[in-house]
């Protein structure tokens, strides 16, 4: 392949390398100016204080041997990292040992004053370039991680709902049934199964079943506790862990998630038919807390079980597997 048929950008090195690159040689220049103004402090001293020639000559090659060396490292060197910093700090300190060695040769304190400011001015840009580098890379890091963090939230959530979706309620189930195990400890769930859900659909369209469902999961989320999980299950299944709640307590949260679901079933839905009536929603639920010994699909399995019998008594009933006073003889 020849060059001009070549990939664009196949030889051209990465955005971040050639600004890092852009600034090292900034950095060097900046030096190397410094350097130069230097030696004309030393050049005003061989002119009234009759300091030897030769140490002007040896200091001007001086600081062009070094910088032409520090360049030459700059171009070289395609490494970022710590190497940018160990090379900034290696320039501080070898630019700086001509000036020393020079300055204890002067006479004049304001020389040797002025010859010590114009030293030590580089090194001062030099930290400071690198404090600003730091900075620079610290919010571009937490930016990211921002980033990371947001892109991770819209995998585990559902794009309708906005709730967590049926991988990450499986992952918490997990995390909450490993944890409650070593503790000897307790939590409940709740399935929840929207009533005819598949006629609201046939009945009203697709985007009518969506509203019922952004409807429910805004009403069910606005009343959860912090440590409360809520995530779609299924199409119309939505399913609740609750941490630290015993089979009553979850039994009482049901019964409050069933009056959420009453009072938007008498409140119209945004819809576009023309008589935008509004829906009866009504919803089963299925409780069940969490035994000692159960597995995540043991516990899942109960709750649907529990959901399948709140189903057979009829639209918006609550059942419990075990029942109250079941779980009290299994704790005995």
């Amino acid at each position: 392949m020849d060059q001009a048929n070549a990939p664009a950008g196949e030889d051209a090195p990465a955005p971040a390398l050639s600004q890092a690159m852009a600034l090292r040689k900034q950095r060097i220049g900046l030096s190397f100016v410094a350097y130069l103004a230097s030696s004309g402090v030393v050049a005003l001293a061989w002119l009234q204080q009759g300091l030897p020639w030769y140490v002007l000559a040896m200091f001007v090659a001086s600081g062009v041997l070094i910088h032409s060396a520090f360049m030459l490292l700059a171009l070289l060197d395609h490494e970022l990292g710590l190497r940018d910093a160990f090379m900034a700090m290696a320039l501080i300190v070898v630019s700086m040992i001509p000036s020393m060695i020079v300055m204890a040769l002067f006479d004049s304190r304001m020389m040797q004053a002025a010859l010590l400011l114009l030293a030590i001015v580089p090194a001062l840009q030099e930290v400071w370039s690198l404090n600003a580098q730091q900075v620079k890379h610290r919010f571009h890091n937490e930016a990211l991680q921002a980033e990371l963090d947001e892109a991770r939230s819209l995998v585990d959530r559902g794009p309708l709902t906005g709730v967590f979706n049926r991988l990450k309620l499986l992952e918490t189930l997990s995390r909450e049934v490993d944890r409650q195990a070593r503790a000897k400890g307790v939590f409940s769930v709740a399935l929840l199964d929207i009533d005819h859900f598949r006629q609201i659909n046939q009945q009203h369209g697709y985007e009518a079943g969506d509203a019922v469902l952004r409807a429910l999961a805004a009403a069910f989320g606005g009343r959860l506790r912090a440590m409360d999980v809520l995530g779609r299950y299924g199409e119309e299944a939505f399913l609740l862990i609750m941490p630290n709640t015993p089979l009553e307590g979850a039994l009482v949260k049901a019964g409050r998630m069933q009056e959420q679901v009453a009072q938007l079933a008498v409140k119209p839905l945004a819809l576009k038919s023309q008589d935008a009536s509004p829906i009866q929603v009504s919803a089963s639920i299925g409780v069940t807390a969490f035994c000692q010994g159960d597995t995540v699909d043991l516990t899942l399995a109960r709750a649907e079980s529990a959901l399948l019998q709140a189903r057979t008594e009829g639209p918006g009933q609550i059942a419990s597997l075990p029942l109250v006073g079941e779980l009290a003889l299994q704790e005995a």
